[in-house]
């Protein structure tokens, strides 16, 4: 889980976004990180632009808050985006997405001999 990168498209009039990972889908603060997209999207009229967080280290980063990620383990991820320019920014700071979902990867066994 060290280079996971998300990929996700746009919201319309979002400009920002974030992705948080967690081993809970109801995402309590001391058990999820969040990745930032970098920079602010240049066109936030336009929805469905791919925008991708290129390789974040989601197992080093949940085991700083001392998460333990196992293989076979369920994490939950959801997508959050805000317009930066606001006047009313939504409640909490962030709209989010639905909550997805992925397993961590079982390594193979070791060939023999």
């Amino acid at each position: 889980l060290a280079r996971v990168p998300f990929r996700f498209a746009s919201s319309q009039r979002a400009d920002q976004y974030i992705v948080q990972v967690s081993d809970r889908p109801d995402f309590p603060a001391s058990r999820t990180v969040e990745f930032q997209a970098p920079g602010l999207l240049p066109n936030p009229d336009r929805g469905g632009q791919l925008i991708v967080i290129p390789n974040p280290n989601v197992a080093a980063r949940l085991a700083a808050k001392g998460v333990n990620v196992t293989a076979g383990q369920t994490l939950y991820w959801r997508v959050g985006y805000r317009y930066s320019r606001d006047v009313q920014p939504p409640e909490g700071g962030w709209v989010f997405s639905r909550v997805r979902a992925f397993r961590v990867p079982v390594s193979p066994p070791s060939p023999p001999g």
